[in-house]
């Protein structure tokens, strides 16, 4: 278990300093698969398309520094990331997306749609602690992949 999260927390800031440096080829630059489900979804959402989980990784740049505590409370959506050649292989082996399930993800986070004055967040959940730098304000063209396949950008309070 302890060797999964330093893999997952490696391979989080690996992959954050190759999109932050431009260093790998857009496509690469996002998981393979997302799945997007808690309430107020009424179905899992899938996102199987590698430009828009590119788009919205590339969208989720902007970091902020917000305390964990802040968050407590707010309306959330869980976020499965799929990432590496497993997936690929997946998909071009056109298996049923239908079938996969968040526990065989390699990565997961927290989606903040808007909410009163607080912006839509995008929240990695591989760092522990208070404060994490990946905090990430989510920006326009993330909010347009998001609400492309019908995942709320902005909830009423």
């Amino acid at each position: 278990m302890k060797r999964r999260v330093y893999r997952m927390l490696l391979l989080s800031v690996v992959l954050l300093l190759a999109l932050a440096t431009g260093a790998i080829p857009a496509l690469a630059k996002g998981p393979r698969i997302m799945l997007v489900y808690g309430t107020p979804l009424t179905r899992t959402v899938v996102i199987s398309n590698w430009r828009d989980t590119a788009e919205l990784m590339i969208a989720t740049n902007d970091s902020m520094s917000i305390l964990h505590a802040h968050l407590k409370g707010r309306p959330s959506l869980r976020v499965a990331m799929f990432w590496g050649m497993e997936w690929v292989h997946y998909m071009q082996q056109h298996k049923p997306l239908a079938a996969l399930r968040p526990r065989q993800a390699d990565q997961f986070a927290r989606l903040y749609p808007a909410y009163g004055n607080a912006p839509a967040l995008f929240v990695f959940d591989s760092i522990p602690g208070p404060y994490t730098s990946l905090i990430r304000r989510i920006g326009p063209q993330g909010l347009a992949v998001l609400a492309r396949d019908g995942i709320p950008v902005r909830l009423s309070k």
